[in-house]
């Protein structure tokens, strides 16, 4: 999704350039704290097989 190339000014290209990479930091956010989260509930239930 690369709209930042087809935009008709520098200062457009900018914003698109700018909004695309908060775009991609999110979707890089969300799933590491998704990794971290389905790590902590299968570490949860490893506890509760041992006890």
């Amino acid at each position: 999704m690369k709209l930042w190339t087809h935009a008709h000014s520098r200062k457009q290209a900018f914003t698109y350039f700018i909004k695309e990479i908060a775009f991609q930091l999110d979707r890089t956010r969300l799933s590491i704290s998704n990794y971290f989260l389905s790590g902590k509930d299968n570490y949860l239930i490893e506890e509760k097989k041992d006890g």
